[in-house]
């Protein structure tokens, strides 16, 4: 039976001492934030960019995507509402990188992924494409 064994990246395998036999399992952690750039003008951060709130606008839609993005892989996320209101709409998913953030995903269609809430209801996004 191993042990686990924190390594150090400036260093090689065999300087320390990790045998060829050994099985490497790699963990990481990334910090998640949302992007002070990437986002709708009227969406204000807070909590050290682990909170948002949508100020007041004129435009019927706005967006906000992460600090930090993924190009393949299976992630995990929890995001809480605390407050929303009957007219809004929140859509939650991935994106890919270079959208408009003004934009309803409807409008974007084969750059955004997952559900959308509103009236009560959720929807998966795109609807042709399964969850």
């Amino acid at each position: 039976m191993g042990a686990l064994k924190t390594l150090d990246l400036q260093k090689t395998l065999w300087e320390q001492n990790v045998g060829h036999l050994s099985k490497l399992v790699l963990l990481g952690i990334k910090s998640f934030g949302w992007d002070r750039i990437n986002k709708g003008p009227a969406m204000q951060l807070s909590n050290e960019d682990k909170t948002v709130n949508r100020g007041s606008s004129t435009l019927d839609y706005e967006t906000i995507l992460a600090s930090l993005g993924f190009s393949s892989g299976r992630h995990y996320w929890e995001i809480k509402i605390d407050e929303f209101g009957i007219e809004e709409d929140i859509w939650i998913g991935v994106a890919k990188a270079g959208i408009k953030t003004t934009q309803h995903p409807d409008q974007i269609q084969g750059m955004t992924w997952g559900w959308q809430c509103t009236s009560g209801r959720k929807t998966w996004w795109p609807q042709n494409d399964k969850p």
